[in-house]
């Protein structure tokens, strides 16, 4: 199908072998070959790709045949844009009904399955999963073993769970402080970066307070706010690299 270069372009394509015709699915890299068979789901079986949340359940049959033009073809070039996401802010509804057993993540681990499915065959490939995950949660390798890259939201930086420091009395709040306790904020934050440096991320880093507070007392300059902001993500930024190579992804 004569694919352009570039990651993720992916076809679906009927092939002519003498006597006989093959559907192909073939793409760039893992990612373009899950969009292909997505692909071909879509396009050669009649599966909706948001089936999951729509309720148009694929319509399952045992024997018959389908019939495909000769020339059948369906080709997507690289995109636009590299990545293509969503964020499942706040865990909002769904978590009333679909309760983790385990009580680990706000959702069970097969409804974020559901929803990393969902997402690919829409061609997305990036997800924030969650508000407040700590680094070590299953849903989060989950997701990057489904093909998703994974990222941070600005309330949990590389990954860090300043809500479960908050919540689950981790330790006091006072500690959670970058101008006074420089070590411990570094150890905590490094123990997250090292929860996944082997996973595919776009890292986010900054520095906020607890609960979306402010880092910097109110009493305090902007100049020296913006010094001390800046020494943070320099420092998060030093700790990635080290971690996951000089050419991770940062995000702030």
């Amino acid at each position: 199908c004569r694919l352009e270069a570039g990651a993720e372009a992916h076809c679906v394509l009927t092939v002519r072998n003498g006597s006989s015709t093959s559907i192909v699915a073939t793409g760039n890299g893992t990612r373009g070959a899950i969009f292909a068979l997505y692909t071909l789901a879509e396009t050669v079986l009649g599966v909706d790709p948001w089936w999951r949340v729509t309720d148009h359940a694929p319509a399952y049959a045992t024997g018959g045949s389908l019939s495909l033009p000769a020339d059948f073809s369906v080709v997507h070039a690289p995109p636009a844009f590299a990545y293509r996401g969503v964020f499942t802010n706040d865990e909002d509804l769904l978590g009333y009904f679909r309760h983790d057993p385990l009580g680990e993540s706000v959702f069970s681990l097969d409804t974020w399955n559901m929803i990393f499915e969902t997402l690919l065959r829409a061609k997305c490939n990036m997800i924030i999963p969650g508000t407040s995950p700590n680094p070590d949660e299953r849903h989060i390798a989950l997701a990057n073993r489904r093909g998703l890259v994974t990222s941070q939201s600005h309330f949990e930086v590389m990954d860090f769970g300043a809500k479960e420091w908050l919540d689950g009395d981790v330790a006091p709040r006072a500690i959670y402080n970058w101008t006074t306790n420089p070590d411990v904020m570094a150890h905590a934050w490094k123990a997250a970066i090292d929860a996944n440096k082997d996973k595919e991320m776009i890292w986010t880093v900054g520095l906020r307070g607890l609960w979306d507070y402010a880092m910097c007392p109110k009493d305090m300059s902007d100049s020296t706010c913006g010094a001390l902001v800046s020494g943070a993500i320099s420092n998060q930024t030093s700790w990635i690299r080290a971690a996951d190579g000089p050419d991770a992804k940062i995000i702030t």
